[in-house]
């Protein structure tokens, strides 16, 4: 009878912790089912010191290996981290505010992440150290112009109080995509993809494709609330002649139908000057230029003085070249689109 009591009270014992067992996976269960996930805690931050180092220079550091490195300007110390005034007592400046004293050999733990400005000794002989909450302070993007088949640098700048690093940018055509492509080369052989974050100085250049408008945006990587956009407008195709060459012709022909073109058959005459008594000279470039140029109508196409022309919209107009004593000779210029 003992026996068969005892082997009773056993059974019954490893019943309930069966029972207490499954009661704990059915409750891991539905914990699962609640949250999907399990968070873990963020490991113990990294601990910089405030370290005096005299001649009232003040570094704020921190240990890598063997190592000890210095912070710049602008670097971001993580929530949780902490900085130790290490032989000297600190105060510690966060965006401009009240001064958090903080003790010899003991330390502050950051409530968010903070971006480094400066550390310096002051006047009464403590250390200090200023911190500000990371922020984009401007970003910007200027409107431009560039011709069709050519290419131009995009203007744009941002700043903020964090290091270069993290002051990266995405650029887009966010609208008039036929109109204009970006490009890392002037070779315009590397497309700017939307999704590129582009490090703070990257060169980046606008091609013209046809004539047109075109909406580019910039954003912050850091903040992406932080952006802007310009309007950048792709004018007629730039072609220039020359005067005094062989074979005085247009000195590009626009080939694939974006833009606008000079009729190619279009050809200036040799301009050069010959005096009829050799024995003369000519007045100086100070009097009159040996050259000048001029257009019978600059809504059709304009002329520098070099004798560059540009067209302005569809039609014909002649262009003339000037000698010193009124000498000239002319061109047909058509203009077609």
């Amino acid at each position: 009878m003992v026996l068969k009591l005892k082997e009773k009270k056993l059974k019954q014992k490893n019943v309930m912790v069966k029972s207490i067992s499954l009661l704990l996976t059915g409750l891991l269960i539905m914990l699962f089912g609640v949250f999907g996930t399990v968070t873990v805690a963020r490991a113990a931050g990294k601990t910089y010191y405030a370290q005096y180092n005299g001649s009232n220079s003040v570094e704020v550091n921190y240990t890598k290996g063997s190592e000890t490195k210095k912070i710049s300007k602008g670097e971001i110390l993580k929530k949780g981290d902490k900085i130790t005034a290490k032989n000297k007592a600190m105060y510690l400046y966060i965006d401009s505010g009240t001064a958090q004293v903080v003790n010899t050999n003991a330390s502050f733990t950051l409530d968010k992440d903070y971006a480094y400005q400066s550390a310096y000794e002051q006047a009464d002989g403590f250390s200090a150290v200023n911190l500000e909450t990371p922020k984009i302070s401007s970003i910007s993007i200027q409107d431009m112009s560039v011709a069709a088949n050519s290419y131009k640098t995009i203007s744009y700048s941002i700043k903020g109080n964090i290091t270069d690093e993290n002051l990266k940018v995405k650029i887009s055509v966010s609208s008039g995509e036929g109109a204009l492509a970006l490009y890392y080369d002037y070779e315009c052989t590397r497309p700017v993809s939307p999704n590129d974050e582009i490090p703070k100085g990257t060169y980046i250049y606008a091609k013209g494709l046809k004539i047109g408008t075109a909406t580019v945006s910039v954003t912050s990587v850091f903040d992406t609330t932080k952006s802007d956009n310009c309007t950048i407008t792709v004018t007629p195709e730039e072609y220039g002649l020359r005067i005094g060459s062989n074979e005085n012709v247009v000195t590009s022909v626009n080939k694939s139908g974006d833009g606008w073109s000079f009729d190619p058959s279009t050809t200036l005459r040799k301009a050069t000057i010959k005096l009829e008594d050799s024995k003369k000279k000519q007045t100086s470039d100070s009097h009159a230029a040996e050259l000048r140029f001029k257009t019978t109508n600059p809504k059709i196409a304009k002329v520098d003085k070099n004798g560059k022309i540009t067209g302005v919209a569809a039609g014909s107009c002649t262009v003339y070249a000037y000698a010193r004593n009124g000498l000239s000779r002319k061109v047909k210029v058509t203009v077609t689109k």
